[in-house]
């Protein structure tokens, strides 16, 4: 069925490019052409959302899935600008996540400075958001362990350790091993 779905989003879109109906299916088939696998289809489709759309929700969450197909082809510092475009300074879940893919996307280009500090953002820029906030920070000490920061990756640790998350555990053990390895 998602075949015939395609189809009748195209045709819907085709016939009524100005309906409001029509940014939707576009971005409709671009999400089923990634579920299944068919990305470098997914990823023309996102992008004429973007063009033909402009300044519309649609457009930030298509940059964003742009962003994503371009990180997992392993165009790093492409997807980076597509998270950018779609980002904006509101203190909401999507724009907490797309901070996280843009240090994750970094650390994934063997960038760990720019990591670390893109990971740093998503704590202090999205604090509301527990969920990324505690991912990007656990990230965010890890990476710092890696380049050997110590001093720089307990205060990390610490202040994770301090929240009451599931990865407060995994801080609180790293603490203890940098305490007693280290004798930091």
């Amino acid at each position: 069925k998602p075949n015939q779905a395609i189809s009748e989003f195209r045709t819907l879109y085709k016939n009524y490019p100005n309906s409001e109906w029509a940014k939707e299916a576009i971005f409709r088939v671009g999400d089923i052409l990634l579920e299944q696998g068919q990305r470098p289809e997914a990823l023309n489709e996102f992008k004429l959302v973007v063009s033909k759309y402009k300044d519309t929700p649609f457009t930030r969450t298509a940059n964003r899935k742009i962003g994503r197909i371009l990180m997992d082809k392993g165009d790093f510092l492409q997807a980076i600008e597509y998270f950018n475009k779609a980002q904006t300074t509101e203190d909401t879940d999507f724009n907490a996540q797309i901070q996280y893919d843009i240090a994750e996307s970094y650390e994934l280009n063997q960038d760990p400075e720019s990591a670390i500090v893109e990971y740093l953002k998503v704590s202090y820029m999205y604090p509301q958001n527990t969920f990324w906030a505690a991912r990007a920070e656990l990230k965010c000490a890890n990476l710092l362990e890696n380049t050997q920061r110590w001093n720089q990756a307990i205060k990390v640790y610490e202040r994770l350790a301090g929240r009451e998350v599931k990865e407060s555990e995994h801080a609180r053990k790293r603490l203890a091993w940098l305490t007693l390895e280290k004798g930091r």
